[in-house]
């Protein structure tokens, strides 16, 4: 639904460049207002350069022109978010980086606590190991949780498949959360062993 209204509001605003651009060729009064209006087209830029010089009879027809580039920002914005997101989900983003942290959680529990620095006990390392990951699942849940907000409110309850991809994530999170919840209590468990 959005989407739809986007492309709407973005063809609106394609329609309003091309009026505008005629207008301010037609207005300023260009020998050759088909190559004028051609390069307006394709170099939006070139409505500022038209309406500095000729600013009292072209200003409606760029100001229109401006106002149509505007409307289609946020359609192609939303594209590009699009994007952006889903190449970054395809190339090993959230689920799999999830996977490898947990992964390395549970062989942080499972390695024998040994000393690291030089006369350092070996709890105080494991609690330093167990800190350093449990800081590393506290921010990938903040990460997350951002995530699917963002994608909560632009999500169209229509579109079957996307509500059930998102559902599916939601479920992913509250996994995750439940895990993350898990190694935040032992690191609390470690830490009052440590401190005896």
């Amino acid at each position: 639904m959005l989407e739809t209204i986007l492309a709407a509001i973005a063809i609106l605003g394609g329609l309003a460049t091309l009026h505008g651009n005629y207008r301010l060729v037609r207005d300023s009064g260009h020998e050759k207002p088909v190559r004028r209006y051609i390069s307006l087209c394709l170099v939006p830029m070139l409505i500022l350069t038209t309406l500095i010089r000729h600013y009292r009879r072209a200003r409606k027809g760029a100001f229109i022109s401006m106002a149509g580039l505007w409307l289609m920002v946020p359609f192609f914005g939303n594209r590009l978010w699009e994007k952006q997101t889903a190449a970054m989900e395809s190339s090993g983003g959230r689920k799999h980086d999830t996977e490898e942290m947990l992964a390395d959680a549970d062989d942080e529990d499972a390695k024998p606590a040994r000393g690291g620095k030089k006369g350092e006990p070996p709890q105080l390392q494991k609690l330093s190991e167990k800190e350093k990951l449990v800081n590393q699942l506290n921010a990938r849940l903040v990460w997350w949780h951002q995530q699917l907000d963002g994608r909560r409110a632009s999500l169209d309850r229509n579109n079957a498949h996307a509500v059930r991809e998102f559902n599916a994530d939601a479920a992913a999170y509250a996994g995750f959360h439940e895990i993350a919840k898990e190694k935040n209590q032992e690191l609390l468990t470690l830490r009052s062993v440590a401190k005896r």
